[in-house]
């Protein structure tokens, strides 16, 4: 296992933790999951420019969005190219899916319907209350 020490900025350092939050909870080594699974996508997807197409993704599931949440609530959402490909069990369903079409991608969207995951923080320390 290796340590990579890098720099991103805070835009996207939100953006990645809620997102780690959203897929793997407020688990330890949620983070480093995501990154993880970030990684598998960039280096099997080919990018010939990085995200043109991303808005467009959103757009479609915006547009899907109440008629997937009340028919496939919890399930994954894939949206390719400006293309809805379907909807999966899991996120590693999805992710198969992708690495099988591969080839002309240029931008993928895996989102997990409906799924509002609560914020919790971890402090790090317990608070023990003495007599009153």
């Amino acid at each position: 296992m290796k340590v990579l020490k890098v720099s991103i900025n805070d835009e996207l350092d939100k953006k990645l933790r809620a997102q780690a939050y959203q897929v793997y909870g407020n688990s330890k080594g949620a983070l480093s999951r995501t990154i993880e699974d970030a990684l598998k996508m960039f280096l099997y997807l080919p990018i010939k420019n990085p995200n043109p197409t991303m808005g467009e993704n959103i757009q479609i599931y915006e547009k899907m969005k109440e008629k997937l949440e009340k028919e496939e609530f919890g399930k994954f959402a894939l949206i390719l190219n400006r293309e809805f490909v379907g909807v999966f069990d899991s996120w590693e369903g999805a992710q198969k899916k992708v690495l099988k079409m591969h080839s002309n991608a240029e931008h993928g969207l895996i989102w997990q319907i409906g799924v509002q995951r609560k914020k919790r923080a971890r402090l790090g320390w317990k608070l023990k209350i003495v007599g009153t």
